[in-house]
């Protein structure tokens, strides 16, 4: 351990450049966590493995339910999935949540692999409350979790996945092959945990 923070050390001070645009990228990360601006409630539920989920449920009891699952790196209140929970929760009962790994839930970022089980959870928790449909919505990290929650288990009524890769190591996409390199080195491990607030499984495999 102490070797890492030593190589840790050594990288950042040889980068003045890329610290300062690391910098920058917390700050855009961390976003603002405003209060939202619709009737709201805060729940917890767990996902079949124990993890703990820090969920929030906006607008009034509808028949249909939307559960949104956000991106990597991201958490439920950043202002663009904020925004989004707020504008469907005026006509659907709305239940966003922070996936494994983020925010305040507990846990560790698998890729994809085990957030749709956290998906899972959370639709489980909305028919529990009684609606008579269920749809998911996910984006990038999301909507790869919301695409395996409905193959696994079948149990929503639509599903809408935005920009969600479909492969890692071999994407032409310039910015899956940084999502990949956050999560398979030691250094960007650092940086997803101190930077953006972001813990990835040290055990993190191909998610497809």
């Amino acid at each position: 351990m102490p070797h890492r923070r030593r190589a840790h050390r050594r990288w950042r001070g040889r980068n003045p450049a890329l610290r300062w645009d690391l910098q920058k990228l917390a700050l855009r990360a961390r976003g603002e966590r405003d209060a939202y601006d619709v009737a709201h409630s805060q729940f917890w539920c767990d996902a079949e493995d124990g993890v703990r989920l820090a969920g929030t449920r906006l607008g009034a009891d509808r028949d249909t339910a939307i559960v949104i699952a956000h991106g990597f790196m991201a958490y439920r209140t950043k202002p663009r999935w904020r925004v989004l929970a707020e504008g469907l929760a005026q006509r659907f009962t709305v239940y966003t949540f922070d996936m494994r790994g983020h925010g305040q839930s507990a846990g560790a970022c698998t890729g994809g692999e085990k957030e749709l089980k956290d998906v899972h959870a959370v639709v489980s928790y909305a028919r529990s409350r009684g609606h008579d449909r269920v749809v998911t919505v996910g984006g990038s990290l999301g909507g790869i979790a919301v695409i395996g929650e409905a193959a696994a288990y079948h149990d929503v009524d639509a599903m809408i996945a935005i920009s969600s890769p479909a492969e890692w190591a071999t994407s032409d996409s310039k910015m899956v092959r940084r999502m990949t390199w956050l999560f398979t080195s030691s250094v960007g491990r650092v940086i997803a945990r101190r930077v953006m607030g972001t813990t990835i499984d040290l055990a993190w495999g191909n998610p497809l």
